[in-house]
């Protein structure tokens, strides 16, 4: 494709992100927070493009999320990795992160999945923490302590330690951080 399909290819995607939120499980944000390069990226020796274009770079950052609760350590690992080397500036990561808290998603996180999450959303671009981001974010770390108190799921100390990290950096956001 060239340059200017792909960036219609956006586009398109941007339109269909409600669709698509539905599909994997998430809250959809606004277009502008999904990174969609501004012009167009440098071209290999191939003479190729070396940015995927915005349908899969969304897909397999969701995927790459999802994985992040997998019960095999190695897979959790190479996850993360990929998350950090590729998905830290991308809403739709973010957005599937937060999902992971919400409470018809919350029961399905493994301990490590739960800490995972919690960490990475402490990695994530700080442009991208909307205010409806930081909300939703501030309510899963509540579930998680609310869940802990009922004695529904174990909260150990490394995990309260990354929610303390996240809140002070939620703080430092533009829209204020957690309440209380």
């Amino acid at each position: 494709l060239s340059w200017a399909q792909r960036k219609a290819l956006g586009n398109m995607i941007d339109s269909k992100a409600a669709e698509t939120a539905l599909t994997y499980g998430y809250r959809a944000a606004a277009p502008s927070a999904y990174i969609v390069p501004s012009e167009e990226p440098a071209a290999g020796p191939d003479g190729l493009a070396d940015t995927p274009p915005p349908a899969v770079q969304y897909k397999d950052a969701i995927d790459t999320v999802v994985q992040l609760n997998d019960p095999d350590t190695a897979n959790r690992l190479a996850a993360g990795q990929r998350l950090i080397d590729n998905y830290t500036g991308v809403g739709a990561a973010l957005d599937r992160l937060i999902a992971w808290l919400s409470p018809a998603q919350i029961g399905d996180l493994s301990s490590n999945g739960r800490y995972n999450v919690i960490y990475f959303m402490g990695r994530m671009q700080p442009q991208l923490w909307t205010q409806d981001r930081v909300s939703q974010a501030c309510e899963g770390l509540a579930l998680i302590e609310k869940r802990a108190d009922d004695g529904i799921a174990a909260l150990g100390d490394q995990t309260r330690s990354k929610m303390d990290d996240l809140r002070k950096r939620l703080a430092q956001s533009p829209s204020g951080g957690c309440a209380g």
